[in-house]
């Protein structure tokens, strides 16, 4: 578990929930709890997605992945363990219960059967679709980060609609460039020319933060022009 959640990456995700609550005036402190939860649900998402059964990868964020160091039955139950731990933080952490239920249903709907786990059985089935693959198995997730900050920080129901649009469409145009940086992929300006109109939409979507969503943007920003 420690091998894969403390391997260095982006952390995008629990970057965005921090980011989100701040611009709905919370408190990082606050939403902390969930930020680790976001990202040990998307590392379980990682180890079961290098499994042979899934995509068979060799490496990880430059690393063996989990299978290739403990074996395929360590590393299912690696992920499946720090699943259920995103979900017993939340539990535990989040203060006032109420908020800790909203939590918990968030996150559960991003990653089940009509988020991350359908747009995964899409992806094993070779759908093409932007929107059922793309938008399920990467944007879901990344939508639900910043609606869970919104919510450690009390948000109201429109800054919450608009964080949720701005999630959404980051996540899109995240996968989109991540598409274009594939070797084999034969249409990469396509790609990011999709993802730079996502991510001016995104930007738009969170305007009536002002500027307490400039961190938000700069984001947003670099996710569109980087090159790895």
């Amino acid at each position: 578990m420690r091998y894969s959640l403390l391997n260095p990456g982006k952390r995008i995700r629990p970057l965005l929930t921090l980011l989100a609550a701040d611009a709905c005036g919370g408190d990082a402190e606050r939403a902390l709890p969930v930020a680790c939860a976001v990202e040990m649900v998307h590392v379980f998402s990682l180890i079961h997605d290098d499994l042979p059964a899934m995509d068979d990868d060799d490496l990880r964020r430059g690393k063996p992945t989990n299978h290739k160091v403990y074996g395929e039955g360590e590393a299912i139950l690696a992920g499946d363990a720090l699943l259920t731990l995103a979900f017993q933080i939340l539990a535990d952490d989040i203060r006032p219960p109420q908020a800790a239920a909203r939590c918990a249903s968030v996150l559960a709907r991003a990653i089940g059967a009509c988020g991350m786990q359908g747009g995964q059985w899409d992806d094993i089935r070779g759908l093409s679709d932007t929107l059922s693959v793309a938008g399920r198995k990467t944007a879901a997730l990344i939508e639900a980060s910043c609606h869970l900050g919104a919510i450690t920080a009390e948000a109201s129901p429109e800054e919450i609609t608009a964080l949720q649009a701005y999630g959404w469409r980051v996540g899109l145009a995240f996968q989109l460039i991540d598409d274009s940086l594939d070797e084999a992929a034969n249409d990469c300006d396509t790609l990011k020319t999709q993802a730079r109109l996502l991510t001016d939409e995104a930007v738009q979507n969170i305007s009536s933060f002002g500027t307490k969503a400039s961190v938000l943007i700069e984001l947003a920003e670099q996710l569109t022009k980087r090159d790895r």
